[in-house]
């Protein structure tokens, strides 16, 4: 029968209106009547031969309606959008949940009544594969189809919605603009297309959704930007509240410009932002101004400093509330000291944060970075930001704490890899904080329930490590009269996965493990931490256990000359902060002996808070020297020939770096905290 022709012993009437014809069709359910080839073509996709859906084909109207294409259901509530009144929507005028996903400049090229929905099942005969993407021909505006835009067909399927949309591929189909990134819009290019009969022929056919590439949703209205700031230019803005948009962050101050702060403002213009960088020391500002970095000893920081200085992103400063008055976001990164009587000293960061108070905007995310005692954030700076802003946290600014967990000399590869910890005084500021950081980071970040737990966190992680070194200084001290080889006991212990004990020394410095014990020390209890007590304890006693150990060795350190190898707290980083070398020298001194310091880190002045002789190391006064105490093992000292020292007796090794055997050929003897005792050879 060819195709328009009227069955025999039709009544001429006009196609019935597809919502009563829809109606009567719910009512019967749709499948009784139909004959098997029309139910086996429906199934695979095939539209019969002259059919569509206001054309009538049987007398019983009823069954005059072409079904929507799809599997059959089983439950007749699927055969509808809404229920049985689900056509009726559609009936004049686009719903307001569609219109909204369309955007009011977006209306559907042909009308709703119009659209064509892909099959659910195999793909129609006649039809190509699709081609993938990245080969897919662009074609000249001349030969593009209606449906097109520039030059590609691009179908997108609305997600499945329960209960507001009926069935997966039943819901409308709405053809977009082409996106631009691969995988994620158009599939069919015209040559590909099969003209097919009927009132759609011409149009270019839909591919099976089957056959396309796996692809992500299509996001309305995103913004065609590249570069750097892409990320952010997508976040949310606007004004605080829990529903409503976040500031558009294009700007951070960075307070405090030392081993830290420097490295981190180097990282965030690095992700695209503007990074004023705020400092008391002129001499450091006017350095990375010009740009170069006043931090030497950190791998890949002068170059940071000297792209970003370049591209325009970083500037420094010693107004910080100037500074804060332009920032979207303030990340304070001073140093909290302990007195020498184990006092707490809050100076520098009180002056830190009354200086961002004053210059403090609405919208404007404050972080912490700085190591602080459990409760600092919420309890003390809280309070003086509002004081001397007038503003109020969580309603007119956020507040958040994240502490830094970075090892000088390795900062940029520890800010790829360890996780950032973050939490707020509130949700709101730790979403905000979240935000920020994944955005100018590369590692995880790690939302905490409040400030407090991530403060507690730093705290317990830095807490451990000074323990662990108490307990291998402990352990060590047991073994070393035993005949026991400390390092290879500790490498076999070890090699079980739950075991991690530290390497023994003859102390511990630096700005972290020796003082952050004391931020949980100061509040807490009679006979609370006491195990963090004795650890702290046991760490601090380690350098006279040295110092008796190579007073033994030579028969007495009286009028012996001693020279101390590096004063740093560790290797190949300059920093005196609690540095044991303060400690080996006021011993050696006790004791009588003539003290000599060499480090190359550092100049003679830097160095005149030691109280002893700085000497080079190819002087007579050096080589010279009757016994040499390893306090920090540079890597210039890893070459280093022993038999150089003409009167050398005794080695004391306080870090275990140094080769026993090396020792040994010069003539010396090794003294270590985890060897066994070794007499001086007369």
């Amino acid at each position: 029968m060819a195709r328009g022709q009227r069955r025999p012993g039709g009544d001429g009437r006009a196609a019935p209106d597809l919502f009563q014809v829809r109606i009567s069709h719910l009512s019967g359910h749709g499948r009784a009547g139909r004959g098997a080839e029309q139910q086996l073509a429906q199934r695979r996709g095939h539209r019969p031969p002259g059919a569509h859906r206001r054309r009538v084909r049987d007398h019983d109207q009823s069954l005059d309606a072409r079904p929507f294409p799809g599997r059959p259901r089983l439950d007749h509530r699927h055969h509808a959008w809404c229920g049985q009144l689900g056509d009726q929507r559609f009936a004049g005028a686009t719903p307001r949940w569609c219109a909204a996903r369309l955007g009011p400049h977006l209306p559907h090229p042909r009308g709703l009544a119009d659209v064509q929905r892909p099959s659910r099942r195999r793909s129609r005969p006649g039809r190509l594969p699709a081609r993938p993407p990245d080969h897919l021909p662009q074609l000249p505006p001349s030969q593009a189809s209606p449906r097109a835009v520039d030059g590609h067909a691009v179908p997108h399927l609305r997600d499945h919605h329960p209960g507001r949309g009926g069935a997966r591929g039943r819901s409308l189909d709405r053809w977009l603009p082409a996106p631009a990134h691969p995988g994620r819009g158009a599939i069919v290019a015209a040559a590909d297309q099969v003209a097919r009969p009927g009132r759609h022929a011409g149009l270019p056919c839909r591919p099976d959704p089957r056959l396309q590439p796996v692809r992500g949703p299509l996001r309305r209205g995103a913004v065609p930007v590249a570069g750097p700031r892409a990320a952010l230019l997508r976040a949310d803005h606007g004004a605080l509240g829990p529903h409503s948009r976040a500031p558009l962050v294009t700007t951070v101050a960075v307070v405090g410009l030392g081993k830290i702060g420097l490295p981190l403002a180097a990282q965030f213009a690095s992700k695209g932002l503007d990074v004023i960088g705020c400092d008391l020391q002129p001499e450091a500002v006017a350095s990375i101004n010009s740009g170069r970095s006043h931090i030497r000893e950190e791998a890949g920081l002068e170059e940071a400093v000297r792209t970003a200085v370049a591209h325009g992103r970083l500037k420094a400063t010693t107004d910080t509330t100037a500074a804060v008055a332009k920032a979207d976001v303030v990340v304070v990164i001073v140093p909290l000291m302990v007195e020498p009587d184990r006092k707490i000293d809050y100076r520098s960061v009180d002056a830190a944060t009354l200086a961002v108070a004053r210059g403090l905007r609405r919208g404007t995310l404050v972080v912490y970075e700085t190591t602080l005692p459990v409760g600092t954030t919420r309890q003390r700076l809280k309070p003086a930001i509002e004081r001397e802003s007038g503003l109020t946290a969580g309603a007119d600014f956020h507040l958040a704490f994240s502490p830094e967990r970075l090892y000088a000399g390795r900062i940029f590869a520890d800010l790829r890899k360890y996780p950032k910890i973050v939490g707020g005084i509130d949700p709101a500021s730790t979403d905000k904080a979240v935000d920020f950081y994944r955005k100018v980071l590369d590692a995880e970040v790690w939302p905490v329930e409040n400030a407090e737990t991530a403060e507690f966190a730093k705290l317990a992680e830095t807490t451990y490590r000074d323990v662990n070194i108490a307990l291998a200084n402990q352990l060590a001290l047991y073994a070393a009269g035993r005949h026991v080889n400390v390092g290879q006991a500790f490498k076999a212990a070890n090699s079980q996965p739950f075991s991690h004990i530290h390497r023994p020394s003859i102390g511990v410095g630096g700005h972290c493990i020796p003082v952050y014990p004391h931020f949980l020390l100061d509040d807490a209890a009679d006979g609370e931490l006491s195990l963090v007590r004795d650890g702290r304890q046991t760490n601090d006693g380690m350098a006279r256990v040295g110092i008796e150990a190579l007073d033994r060795s030579l028969g007495g350190l009286r009028s012996r000359r001693v020279l101390v190898l590096g004063a740093s707290y560790r290797e190949d980083v300059k920093e005196l902060a609690f540095s044991t070398a303060f400690a080996i020298v006021d011993l050696l001194h006790r004791a009588g002996a003539n003290v000599m310091v060499h480090d190359p880190l550092f100049t003679p002045a830097e160095l005149f808070a030691l109280e002893a002789e700085v000497v080079d190391l190819d002087s007579e006064a050096a080589l010279s020297a009757d016994a040499v105490v390893v306090q920090a093992w540079h890597s210039s000292f890893h070459e280093l020939d022993w038999r150089r020292f003409k009167s050398l007796r005794a080695v004391l090794d306080g870090r275990g770096s140094v080769d026993p055997q090396s020792v040994r050929e010069a003539g010396a003897a090794y003294v270590a905290v985890d060897a066994p005792r070794e007499e001086a050879s007369a």
